[in-house]
């Protein structure tokens, strides 16, 4: 589970929307700003646009013009998932 660097907090996975290099993460108790690394952040790219392809295509055998629009729901439910379980967060720097 993703927490702050410097209280420890628990994250809201669903802020992780909003998470950008011009926008960082805020803590609700400490107001610490805090972002992904890059090497972290290229890492999910990787895995996630190789999910997409998978699932688009292997859905689009099964269910046809239809297997975008499930994928990409798919993909928006898990990344937020997948930054709050296996992603760190690190401090930036004001």
């Amino acid at each position: 589970m993703t927490t702050c660097p410097k209280c420890n907090a628990k994250c809201n996975p669903l802020k992780f929307f909003m998470v950008s290099k011009w926008s960082p993460y805020v803590c609700k108790r400490c107001k610490t700003k805090s972002d992904f690394p890059l090497k972290q952040i290229i890492i999910l790219g990787l895995v996630i646009g190789l999910l997409f392809g998978i699932l688009s295509y292997q859905l689009s055998k099964l269910i046809g013009g239809f297997s975008i629009i499930v994928t990409v729901i798919f993909i928006l439910i898990l990344i937020p998932l997948i930054q709050y379980y296996f992603m760190d967060l690190e401090k930036v720097d004001d």
